[in-house]
């Protein structure tokens, strides 16, 4: 019986090893490697989020010529209406006016427009001639009356001059000593003034608004007259619609840059490159 336990033991011990190593853990597997372990190099801290620079305005110049309005008491407030209608949207425009319908009556208003921001410049005196053939002492007389008429009641030197019909010579651009204020969008209100009826006057006002609202580009001069009821109520439909669509309504010299106006020089709009901030 010993002999044949002796004989058996081997193989009971064989077994037991193999089922020991069957059951036991792999004791390899839980060791980490290298690979196994990670350095969480990610930096946790939160930078703060850089606010984008605002997008730049776009900015146009509204210039009304012909005033101050003076037909009447009525059409006489169409100038503080247009000063208070960009008033809302803090904006201004640029008077070209006529020196022969300035009076203590207009006057107070080319004071009010001063006062509110707006530019007041030379149109003429008589709106009679055509600078670029007229007699020259009648030329320098037309602008030096208009400037004394303008000055005494704005309080303000003037600055520009736009000739009626946008006519002058190189020469007498340079001996009026200004610059020389054109556009490059024409409003044609004056084709459109007629309101004999309701209809007809909102037709015009409505076309008046599109000769604008459908070519109107950043840094364009736009030529308006305020002496008009349907100029009026059509810059207001254009003032409304471009300030929603994110336009800015300066005077002449903040859209060109009062530094680079230059005396004789004629300017049309703002080129894209040289829009003044």
């Amino acid at each position: 019986m010993r002999h044949l336990l002796l004989k058996y033991i081997p193989l009971v011990l064989l077994f037991v090893l193999v089922v020991f190593l069957l059951i036991s853990p792999n004791t390899e597997e839980n060791i980490p490697t290298s690979a196994d372990v990670r350095t969480d190099t990610s930096d946790t801290t939160t930078e703060p989020s850089e606010t984008e620079p605002p997008t730049p305005k776009k900015r146009v110049a509204l210039t009304f010529d012909d005033g101050p309005a003076y037909d009447s008491n009525s059409f006489q407030r169409l100038t503080y209406k247009l000063v208070d209608k960009l008033a809302e949207y803090d904006g201004a425009a640029t008077f070209f006016l006529v020196g022969n319908r300035i009076n203590s009556v207009t006057g107070e208003a080319i004071r009010y427009a001063s006062e509110h921001g707006c530019e007041i410049g030379i149109h003429a005196y008589t709106h009679d001639y055509n600078f670029s053939a007229c007699d020259y002492g009648i030329f320098t007389s037309e602008l030096k009356d208009t400037e004394a008429a303008i000055e005494k009641y704005s309080g303000k030197e003037v600055t520009l001059f736009r000739p009626p019909y946008g006519a002058i010579t190189d020469s007498r651009a340079v001996d009026s000593g200004y610059p020389i204020i054109l556009w490059n969008l024409d409003s044609e209100d004056w084709r459109y003034k007629s309101r004999s009826n309701g209809t007809e006057a909102q037709k015009n006002i409505e076309i008046i608004a599109d000769n604008i609202l459908s070519k109107v580009e950043d840094g364009d001069i736009i030529l308006m007259h305020e002496i008009y009821q349907n100029s009026y109520e059509a810059a207001c439909i254009v003032i409304d619609t471009l300030s929603a669509q994110g336009y800015e309504f300066v005077t002449v010299s903040e859209l060109l840059g009062e530094e680079n106006l230059k005396i004789g020089k004629t300017y049309y709009n703002a080129p894209q490159n040289q829009i003044a901030d």
